[in-house]
């Protein structure tokens, strides 16, 4: 028995795994995610080989330039009075995101 093989376009992948489409696109072109390149030009995606990467919750390496990296963590030394990793700043900032979210809807409903 022929069994036929299901893929994905960029926008679904887009939505499986939260990002943009020009997101996907990138990952295709660089390697980062298994796909198949049709002859027009567009991409798409095995439906068994990204189902297993989201069960496995294997994660895709992104790659943060050297730049930016390093104009983040001058920017979390201002901010927090000392060297701290990449991820460590991301985290803190996210954190005191949501800790004034929280504040300002306390705020917007009466200070209950």
């Amino acid at each position: 028995m022929i069994e036929l093989i299901k893929y994905y376009n960029p926008g679904e992948i887009a939505k499986l795994f939260g990002v943009d489409r020009k997101t996907v696109t990138n990952w295709a072109q660089t390697g980062k995610i298994p796909n198949l390149r049709l002859p027009s030009g567009r991409f798409r995606f095995r439906k068994d080989e990204i189902d297993d990467i989201l069960r496995e919750k294997k994660p895709l390496e992104i790659r943060v330039p050297e730049k930016l990296v390093a104009h983040l963590q001058k920017a979390f030394k201002a901010e927090f009075g000392e060297n701290i990793s990449l991820e460590d700043g991301v985290i803190r900032v996210l954190q005191e995101h949501i800790k004034q979210e929280k504040l300002k809807r306390k705020k917007n409903r009466g200070g209950e």
